[in-house]
């Protein structure tokens, strides 16, 4: 089969499951779903930066801006329970008492402050810019699509993150470790794509990749727990002890992530582009539910 056409396959099916999930759920979206909501968004735009050299700008920047405005809508859902785990897993991890104490009063004082569910409202824009993404994804003219330029996708994707890894390696910078965490993912999500035909190497890499994303996530959401710290009232004292607990997560987590990257990054472009050429080679039917292309 035309891995354009498994490309396409692949995301129709990805949206038919985010908006199974928005059906399936008339009460407000627990966690675990508006996780999973988040996701679906991140394998689509990992998909479209396949398909970017291929399709009309208008339409790949079309496509960002709708999965962008998916996104906004449940991020802050996901931000306040991603900032409430991270306070309550310094809290367990923590020995010294006075420290404990401190983070102790961080995490329940955000308990106290947790936004309210999503609203049926908002859950209805999610659900309408799911349904534009299944129908642009349905009308979109595969027949132009290049295969050899979807695998040159992969590979700018991979050299995106092997370059920022680099930088991030050389620099403490949160905004570099925050662009590298994007491209890190788009190289997850598409090697995810391919998962049942990857080869050792790729297998691995994707493994380490994974790995990778959690690493530059944790340092994201510390990030944004830290910048919580001032609605919460605390002495001097307890400030700087949750202060120095935060920037030695934030260094745990940079320096996983460092020794991350040859892991990830060790062969040059070239190299992995032929690697995933031939798992490509390897896809049938059997790899991808295959939707009706028509409305």
């Amino acid at each position: 089969m035309r891995f354009s056409d498994f490309v396409v396959y692949h995301a129709l099916q990805e949206n038919n499951r985010c908006l199974h999930l928005l059906s399936a759920y008339p009460a407000p979206l627990s966690d675990t779903s508006v996780h999973s909501l988040r996701i679906g968004v991140k394998r689509l735009r990992a998909s479209w930066r396949l398909l970017q050299r291929d399709v009309p700008e208008s339409l790949f920047n079309d496509a960002e801006a709708r999965l962008t405005a998916i996104h906004r809508i449940l991020a802050p859902a996901r931000d306040e329970q991603a900032v409430l785990t991270m306070a309550r897993s310094l809290v367990a991890k923590t020995a010294k008492k006075k420290t404990h104490a401190a983070l102790t009063i961080v995490a329940n004082t955000l308990v106290e402050h947790v936004a309210g569910p999503i609203t049926r409202a908002s859950m209805d824009q999610v659900s309408d810019g799911y349904q534009q993404e299944s129908g642009v994804w349905r009308d979109l003219g595969v027949e132009l699509l290049n295969d050899t330029r979807l695998v040159e996708g992969f590979v700018r994707s991979y050299q995106r993150g092997r370059r920022l890894g680099r930088r991030v390696i050389k620099h403490d910078d949160a905004a570099l470790m925050h662009r590298w965490r994007r491209w890190a993912k788009n190289a997850f999500y598409q090697l995810d794509m391919i998962r049942p035909v990857l080869c050792a190497g790729n297998r691995a890499r994707r493994w380490y990749l994974d790995r990778l994303g959690d690493a530059l996530g944790k340092h994201h959401d510390m990030l944004l727990l830290r910048a919580r710290i001032g609605d919460v009232m605390l002495d001097e004292g307890d400030r700087l002890r949750v202060e120095a607990a935060l920037e030695a997560g934030l260094a745990s987590y940079r320096d996983r992530a460092r020794k991350l990257h040859p892991y990830v990054y060790a062969e040059k472009g070239a190299i992995f582009g032929q690697a995933v050429s031939e798992d490509i080679a390897r896809l049938s039917f059997d790899n991808v539910v295959v939707l009706p292309r028509s409305a």
